[in-house]
């Protein structure tokens, strides 16, 4: 019993579908969308076929010629607010077979309550609850009949359609769609809109707003959006062809692959710094791996960039002006040309004063076809102004045609294959001479042949014959004797010679403009072709493309200059580089990434609070003008934190950009001292925070030396201290590889017989690249002795060495502290918070970064181990367990005081003498440096200081970073802003009260200690104040 239900459920089944499938068929076929071909494939259609199946294989046919009946939207310029709620879009008004209405928006399924009378508005449903009784499925046509909801006539049907349903974010506009496919009675338009009207938060859409919310809705980007538009407007064959290029083709993926290319050259630069290291120089291997593949993007650019703007062409048109003496024949030709009478024709001199203008075709080539007047010297005012139009209108062309009138020939000659003309002599001449462009055509063409010698007729109709190999070479020559050599002879009454005309034109119009018409390029497709010189669709594309090469070139520019010159390269300029290259690459699609954009919502929103706190302001109060890099404020952490100081300050600080250029400034904050023109800096007027000359503390050989002088000089002046650098530095040596001179120094450290570990440290790079543990200190003084000497033959390579660089050599610390068996290393940050008089304050708080691996010197394999002797994120981050283990590597210096003293075993008093170390090391680092830094009010900078511990809490200093990274990675950072603006608190004390500032609340302050004060002459390495 239940088999035989169910074998009638089935046979019931096929017959609905193919009720169903006859129905669709049938409406397409009334609609006048199929073929008689297509009733053989329709009528073979049975029970067995799904539903699905069959609409597709229907629907394929239908979306395939819908575009002839449609009216798909149009995209507007300019229009990026999003207004919400649904939009009805129906296509254009006219009588024809079908006419489809789209209504799009999270409520665009309450318009299905037209399929049911018994629905109405006050009647709320789920969407679910709505589909389900109707039993709509998506992406699935029903022929279903629309009612009218008037109370009038409820039982009122409107019409029979197709309904689809496309459900969000599957669809054109990333929203939910539905579609009435309608008979197109312009009534029916009209009534199915008046109802529409009638739901609440429904109205029509704006011209574009649906294609508007495919790119809000990230379904196009905008160069899709742009090559729509261009899909849509082409009329020709070569505007088809470049705009679905742009469309369909693999245009989109070649912007992809840039953006790609750019990313991931800015990744290799910024791998190669230390998080907490953000101005870093960068390995050799890699930046030239890096500008070689920048240098490939630059030239692929310059290809795109080199067909200028073909594709301009193509879709505006060729612009072909007709110039000539009166009555030369030039608008007989221009009507012949569009076949209308677009231009009055008489035999009076300057009947045509002003440019007509047609549009032409020529095989699929759209052209702009301009009649202009006759170039004559006249008298009359109204022809001498056509006439400087048509001179002007003919330079701005891409083609001239210049006629000559045939009846102004006075004779003629053959000499052999030459056809030379004479002319008459004209008091009125113009003469036109074309501005010499590679891209510019200029024909001559002698007009009225038919008014000429028979024989010279029957030569021209042979000569335009194809099976005539020797062409006959025609010129004019002129009363100075001059031949000016003539394209071909014409005549509007002879249809050989316009056929002629018309192929010649087209010849040099592609061979010109079109450069795939020729083979240009054997190895690639025409396709291929077309794809490259259309994928810079405008202007607005080409300027991105623009200015993201010049920003490449800058980066290229940079690295070979400072290579050259064998300068440090600055890592952040470098990455600054990529990443505006990368933004102006990004703007051509319209996407912004994730991290500018949330970037670009906090600076909105920082704004909109700056104004409202500005309110309040007295308006007679004088700002302070404060300018920051702009490129930097939204990308950089430092520049972020800085910014929420003075935007907490809208009544003293006015803030610009370094868009907004003005020398005034009170400070300004750039990412780079190569961004500071400190020629032009105002002393004791204006802030800047960089510090000129730091490179004798940053830079590791200039720190020894400064340090080394300055123990001299202490010791020379017997000034009273206990300390000197070779209690925190381990015995250093310097060793110049660019010159084969030995200096004392170096002579000494040749003679050490060590059989200890050492460490090589590369003076021109940081974040723990090119730093090597030696093993074999002999066989490393061997290797550096022939290097300076220049001298390879017999030296073993046993150690990487740049030969054009100087090495720092220092006896590595065997016997460092552990934590859990790991070394570790401590930031703390300095600030140099004044340069005349010097005041600089250690602050309290940093944290301690731990290596991956546990410590050990039992196997070469631990002492070749990177990840074990250096705790710099760049070195722990090559590790594939670093990302999982990171946040666990790092201490806050509240968890390493916890560490020291509940687990090492070690007192509170031995913690306190550990930081007093700290403070006297960095000022007796600063106070070396401080007869080289600038001695002028108004620098000021905030350094990173990195030290270790050994087992008996000896503290070394390892390096000195200047522009430590502000980036805040987890919670065990989150002291950064507060910090940072303590110091600006400290900065703009001491600058502006200088002597009046209350020194005393510095000295005992919750947050940093005073290290040094030059004015009171007070540093915290000195046993007392001298």
């Amino acid at each position: 019993m239940d088999n035989k239900k169910e074998e009638q459920q089935q046979k019931q089944q096929q017959y609905n579908n193919n009720q169903f499938i006859k129905g669709a068929f049938l409406t397409l076929k009334a609609a006048g969308l199929t073929d008689p071909s297509d009733d053989e494939k329709y009528s073979n259609l049975n029970g067995n076929v799904m539903r699905s199946q069959g609409l597709l294989m229907i629907f394929s046919l239908f979306w395939a010629r819908m575009w002839e009946v449609g009216n798909f939207p149009i995209p507007t310029k300019n229009r990026w607010l999003y207004y919400g709620g649904c939009v009805f879009l129906p296509s254009i008004f006219h009588v024809g077979y079908i006419s489809i209405l789209r209504v799009s928006g999270h409520e665009a399924y309450k318009s299905l309550r037209f399929l049911n009378p018994k629905i109405n508005e006050d009647q709320q449903q789920e969407k679910q609850q709505l589909l389900q009784k109707l039993k709509i499925r998506p992406k699935q046509a029903l022929l279903r009949k629309i009612y009218n909801i008037d109370y009038n006539f409820k039982k009122d049907i409107i019409d029979q359609a197709l309904i689809l349903y496309f459900p969000g974010p599957n669809s054109y506009t990333g929203e939910d769609i539905i579609e009435f496919h309608l008979h197109g009675s312009k009534a029916i338009q009209n009534k199915m809109l008046q109802q529409l009207s009638q739901i609440n938060n429904y109205r029509l859409a704006d011209p574009g707003e649906f294609t508007q919310r495919a790119l809000l809705n990230e379904k196009l980007d905008l160069y899709e959006v742009e090559a729509l538009s261009d899909v849509l407007s082409s009329e020709t064959e070569y505007q088809r062809l470049f705009s679905s290029a742009q469309f369909l083709g693999q245009n989109k993926q070649v912007y992809s692959s840039w953006k790609q290319k750019i990313s991931l050259n800015m990744a290799y630069i910024e791998a190669l710094i230390d998080f907490e290291e953000t101005e870093a120089d960068i390995e050799n291997n890699t930046l030239q791996l890096v500008h070689e593949n920048v240098l490939e993007i630059c030239k692929e650019m310059e290809v795109a960039l080199q067909f200028n703007n073909i594709s301009e062409i193509v879709k505006e048109g060729i612009k072909i002006t007709i110039i000539g003496s009166p009555n030369a024949g030039k608008s007989s030709l221009l009507n012949i040309l569009s076949k209308r009478d677009a231009a009055i024709i008489s035999n009076i001199p300057g009947t045509t004063r002003d440019i007509v203008q047609v549009d032409y075709n020529i095989d699929g080539i759209y052209c702009k076809l301009y009649d202009t007047a006759g170039l004559r010297e006249s008298i009359d005012i109204i022809e001498n102004e056509g006439i400087k139009k048509a001179l002007k209108q003919a330079q701005e062309s891409h083609v001239i045609i210049e006629l000559i009138d045939g009846e102004i020939i006075d004779q003629f000659e053959i000499r052999e294959n030459k056809l030379v003309f004479f002319l008459q002599p004209q008091q009125d001449k113009i003469n036109f001479n074309s501005t010499q462009n590679d891209n510019k055509i200029h024909f001559r063409f002698i007009n009225k042949l038919d008014i000429l010698d028979e024989k010279i007729q029957n030569l021209i109709n042979l000569n335009n014959q194809e099976k005539n190999v020797k062409k006959l070479q025609i010129y004019i020559k002129e009363e100075d004797g001059k031949e000016i050599p003539i394209d071909n002879i014409l005549s509007t009454k002879f249809d050989f010679t316009l056929l002629n005309f018309t192929q010649t034109l087209k010849s040099k119009i592609q061979q010109t403009f079109y450069s795939f018409q020729n083979g240009c390029n054997n190895d690639i497709s025409q396709q291929q072709q077309i794809e490259q010189q259309s994928l810079i669709a405008n202007q607005r594309q080409r300027n991105e493309v623009d200015q993201c090469l010049q920003n490449l070139k800058n980066f290229l520019e940079y690295i070979e200059q400072r290579d050259k010159n064998t300068e440090f390269i600055d890592v952040v300029i470098c990455a600054e580089y990529l990443r505006s290259a990368l933004y102006h690459i990004g703007k051509i699609q319209g996407r912004v990434d994730n991290e500018d954009s949330n970037n670009n919502q906090q600076y909105a929103q920082t704004e909109k609070e700056r104004k409202l706190k500005s309110q309040n302001c007295d308006p007679n109060q004088e700002k302070k003008l404060v300018i920051f890099d702009n490129t930097y404020i939204k990308q950089n952490y430092k520049e972020s934190l800085v910014r929420d100081y003075f935007d907490d300050r809208p009544c003293e600080y006015q803030i610009k950009h370094m868009s907004e250029q003005n020398k005034n400034f009170f400070l300004k904050w750039v990412f780079s001292p190569h961004q500071i023109n400190y020629s032009s800096f105002k002393e004791g007027q204006q802030l800047v925070n960089h510090i000129q000359k730091l490179e004798t503390i940053q830079d590791k050989s200039l720190m020894v030396e400064t340090l080394e002088n300055f123990d001299k000089f202490n010791k020379l002046n017997n000034q009273q201290t206990h300390i000197n650098s070779s209690q925190f530095l381990p015995e250093t040596y310097t060793i110049n590889l660019q010159s084969q001179n030995f200096s004392d120094k170096e002579k000494q450290f040749f003679d050490i017989q060590d059989k200890g570990l050492w460490i090589s440290k590369p003076t021109n790079q940081f974040g723990g690249q090119g730093i090597q543990i030696i093993r074999d200190l002999h066989h490393m003084q061997e290797q550096l002795k022939s290097t300076k000497l220049k001298d390879y033959k017999n030296a073993s390579q046993l150690y990487k060495i740049d030969k054009n660089q100087k090495i720092v050599l220092q006896k590595y610390i065997e016997n460092p502290m552990l934590i859990e068996g790991k070394k570790f290393d401590i930031r703390s940050y300095v600030f140099i918070a004044s340069t005349k008089p010097k005041y600089v304050a250690l602050y309290h708080d940093g944290f301690i970064r731990r290596a991956l691996h546990n410590y050990t010197l039992d196997t070469q394999k631990g002492i070749d181990d990177k990840q074990i002797h250096l705790t710099n994120v760049f070195t722990q981050s090559k590790d594939s367990n670093y990302k999982e283990k990171q946040n666990s590597l790092m201490m806050s210096q509240d968890e390493f005081y916890n560490y020291f003293v509940n687990q090492a075993g070690f007192t509170d008093q031995q913690y306190q003498n550990v930081q007093k170390q700290i403070r006297e090391i960095s000022a007796y680092i600063i106070a070396g440096a401080q007869r080289t830094l600038t001695n002028k009010k108004g620098y000021f900078q905030v350094l990173g200081f990195d030290f270790m511990l050994d087992e008996n809490l000896k503290v070394y200093l390892i390096e000195i970073n200047k522009s430590p990274s502000w980036q805040i990675l987890n919670e065990k950072q989150q002291f950064k802003k507060e910090m940072l603006h303590s110091f600006i608190d400290l900065v703009m004390d001491l600058f502006e009260n200088e002597q009046n500032a209350n020194l005393d609340k510095y000295k005992n302050h919750p947050s940093f200690d005073l290290i040094v004060n030059e004015y009171e002459n007070y540093y915290a390495y000195k046993d007392e104040k001298q």
